[in-house]
């Protein structure tokens, strides 16, 4: 959520020198189109849906180009304030992000203290909620009871996933299931990251 905070805010520090060029003449239209876009796909992104429509319903009615990009920079502000203090988005997914940051850290204490399995069936938990989530969020039915490796694969086949992130998916969620199985694994095979 961090993530998505900074960029808007980003996207909002933008917005000033973007109509600051416009009223100046010296503005781009490359430099609009990936501003609105940008806009438009980190709201998509955080699945608040009600602020991406009305940032679209604005952007589609351009007559005063001006004002479209000041109340659409308002918007985002109003994103932001509201993402951060838990009022938009599913709070689910929100709490599932900051137990998969503090799973993963737990696993690479593990990890560093020589406990590899442990590490490895803690990593593939934290996978197992995250996919579940996106399976969720992109309305891949069953997301709650089917197999982990099936949304993945799921989700790559919906082009949600690329052919290397669907690949590292899946490698952790092998090294986890190893591991649940009691077989050994190097500590030099598994490496936590978000994906």
């Amino acid at each position: 959520m961090k993530n998505v905070c900074d960029f808007l805010r980003e996207l909002v520090n933008r917005s000033d020198p973007l109509v600051n060029g416009i009223s100046g003449n010296f503005a781009r239209p490359r430099d609009y189109a990936q501003w609105i876009e940008s806009s438009i796909q980190v709201l998509t992104y955080a699945e608040l849906t009600e602020y991406r429509d009305k940032v679209l319903s604005l952007h589609l009615e351009l007559p005063a180009i001006l004002d479209t990009i000041e109340t659409i920079s308002g918007i985002l502000v109003s994103a932001i304030e509201c993402l951060e203090r838990g009022f938009v988005g599913k709070l689910k997914h929100a709490l599932r992000a900051e137990m998969f940051g503090t799973f993963a850290e737990e696993a690479r204490d593990l990890l560093k203290r020589g406990q590899t399995l442990a590490a490895a069936m803690l990593g593939r938990v934290a996978i197992e909620k995250w996919l579940r989530d996106v399976a969720e969020a992109n309305g891949i039915a069953d997301y709650e009871t089917e197999r982990v490796s099936k949304l993945n694969d799921l989700l790559k086949s919906s082009g949600k996933f690329t052919q290397p992130k669907w690949r590292q998916i899946q490698s952790h969620l092998d090294t986890g299931n190893a591991a649940a199985h009691g077989n050994s694994i190097s500590s030099g095979k598994m490496k936590l990251s978000r994906c």
